[in-house]
């Protein structure tokens, strides 16, 4: 029988390769989904349907033909639990997608660094859990040093968008970018109540949220193509943009993108299952710190002497969160908020959180 010690050596090491998987493939979904909206020219909402679509053919195959991991049938109860889930995961995704197509990487990167602020904002309001300061000021050095990476990117997306077109685009994928992140950040703690309270399997509910969003989706797409038809038949008009097929090398790297994407998002589920939402978003910030590091060799952009000050920063910051945020679980106010229900930075955390039901609301 393994000693409690070895027990917790495991975990953390498959914590870590959770980490380290997730972290690359996302970095590449990142730079991959940016390359297809842009040599694509697909609407962001058509991209996100491609995307949805293949998740769930990649859910497909994963769960039914390789048979890597079961798929768990979800009861009715749970079904309506994961609908308001799948409506914040459609729409944060559309204007995820929405941004990156409107700014640069890099500037929507900083943007989602903000999200252990929204984290921290967000389990205030729903569990009244106060973050101690000691832990809320390391996440400052983080926030600072993501925009610093970003600076001169910051800069070059506001001077080139002199053109009133060009303003109005980069403002709306700016706001895009800020929603996607708030929608995104409540996303990880209803997901995280649900691993925990529901005891939902997360490859199942990334498939099942994929599945869901695209049926949401899906009457749009019916519409617009029976608009097209009429349109085409009665008035001998078409909308080129709105479907035409991209070319093969496009298409490829649309498949490669949708390939990259399905794998970060489930490693994305399978390590906030394991982590505080907090603790996920932190690391969150730290894979945005290689951002700016990967696009010198994916881009060829060069890396100014700012930018690498931001990325020292960054890591000084993640180091000093995650010290101080072993030495608060070890104290007696951690004990404290455990005792009193409040959210907590252990994998355990979600068992203690309730959602607010009709007719009830939790003390």
């Amino acid at each position: 029988m393994e000693s409690p010690k070895s027990t917790t050596g495991v975990q953390r090491l498959r914590i870590a390769f959770l980490f380290v998987g997730w972290f690359s493939t996302s970095l590449l979904a990142l730079f991959f989904i940016k390359s297809a909206l842009v040599s694509s020219g697909i609407p962001e909402d058509l991209f996100t349907a491609w995307l949805l679509s293949c998740s769930v053919f990649f859910g497909f195959i994963v769960t039914k033909v390789l048979r890597i991991q079961a798929l768990h049938r979800f009861n009715a109860k749970q079904l309506r639990v994961v609908l308001p889930l799948s409506v914040a995961y459609l729409v944060k995704e559309v204007l995820k997608y929405a941004a990156l197509g409107r700014i640069s990487v890099n500037l929507f990167n900083a943007v989602r660094s903000l999200a252990p602020i929204f984290a921290i904002g967000l389990e205030y309001v729903l569990f009244n859990h106060r973050t101690p300061p000691s832990v809320f000021l390391p996440l400052l050095p983080i926030i600072v040093g993501v925009t610093l990476t970003t600076v001169d990117e910051l800069h070059f997306s506001f001077d080139a968008a002199t053109a009133s077109v060009s303003q109005l685009a980069a403002v709306a994928g700016l706001i895009g970018s800020i929603l996607s992140t708030a929608i995104n950040s409540g996303q990880n703690i209803y997901s995280k109540i649900l691993f925990g309270r529901d005891r939902m399997d997360p490859v199942s509910l990334q498939i099942y949220l994929s599945a869901v969003s695209l049926l949401l989706l899906s009457p749009s797409y019916l519409f617009r193509l029976c608009r097209y038809i009429i349109s085409s038949l009665i008035y001998h008009t078409s909308s080129p943009r709105a479907i035409q097929l991209p070319s093969a090398s496009a298409s490829a790297l649309l498949c490669i993108a949708a390939l990259f994407n399905f794998l970060s998002t489930q490693l994305a589920f399978n390590t906030l299952s394991k982590v505080s939402p907090l603790s996920y978003s932190v690391a969150n910030n730290f894979k945005r710190v290689c951002v700016p590091v990967v696009a010198v060799g994916f881009y060829h952009e060069k890396l100014g002497r700012l930018n690498a000050l931001g990325v020292v920063v960054s890591v000084l910051g993640i180091f000093a969160y995650e010290r101080v945020s072993r030495s608060y679980k070890q104290s007696a106010a951690y004990e404290l908020s455990n005792n009193t229900g409040g959210s907590t930075d252990t994998p355990n955390d979600a068992k203690k959180m309730e959602l607010p039901v009709a007719g009830h609301h939790p003390p």
